[in-house]
């Protein structure tokens, strides 16, 4: 039976910085998934958005290496050969990359059935949107997913959810604490690689790889301040 000593650190013990819109929008990798352009795509960039347009995807590990996904209803999925096309690549993405932001949007009416793909999603955008409904969006996304505490609980119930140990997630969420009170990612891998977690070629070990890689990026990018108590 393990055994800890002392007094748990607390989610709180991380204070969360927000930096200024311009700096948030261009730390965080966003992809469109379209097979035609995306109308707003200029005028995200010069908003500071860090947008990559990847056009109609075939390989759902295109979008790996991005923490917020656009993602058309219509025209996309088309070498995945289902009937559900963009549906299909939506639940793909939320199954391997669990979690990810997805935005969906579509200029028409969506068919009924794709009702279970769409609840998947985080939000849905109308496709003709202004511009300024696109960066309030995208805003919103950048602070979930840019919040160390939000991102932690966010993996924390989809960890839970497939079937981790409690205790283990303890562990996890001590070793995270600890990674960002002593501004070293390394904390988090370890306690991760000493539970096997990052040899697993399943979705806790996405969600593992994931957490990692956003600790580094975000103690990296100074958007955190250390309390020591």
């Amino acid at each position: 039976m393990a055994i800890t000593i002392g007094k748990p650190l607390s989610l709180k013990d991380i204070e969360f910085m927000p930096q200024n819109k311009a700096k948030s929008r261009s730390l965080m990798d966003i992809a469109i998934i379209d097979d035609e352009k995306f109308k707003d795509f200029e005028a995200l960039r010069k908003s500071s958005f860090k947008v990559t347009e990847l056009g109609d995807i075939s390989d759902i590990r295109s979008v790996s290496e991005y923490s917020i996904v656009i993602c058309d209803i219509k025209g996309v999925g088309k070498s995945f050969q289902t009937k559900y096309g963009a549906g299909h690549v939506i639940s793909e993405i939320r199954q391997r990359y669990p979690d990810k932001y997805i935005i969906v949007y579509s200029g028409s009416p969506v068919d009924p059935t794709y009702k279970r793909f769409l609840d998947k999603c985080d939000v849905s955008v109308r496709k003709n949107a202004d511009v300024t409904e696109w960066i309030n969006a995208l805003d919103v996304a950048i602070e979930e997913m840019a919040n160390p505490i939000k991102r932690w609980k966010r993996l924390r119930t989809i960890f839970l959810d497939n079937g981790m140990e409690l205790y283990d997630v303890f562990v996890f969420e001590q070793a995270y604490i600890k990674a960002f009170r002593k501004n070293n990612p390394k904390i988090l891998e370890t306690a991760m690689k000493n539970n096997s977690l990052l040899d697993k070629e399943e979705l806790l070990n996405e969600g593992a790889k994931a957490l990692i890689v956003f600790a580094a990026n975000v103690i990296g990018a100074g958007v955190v301040t250390y309390i020591t108590k």
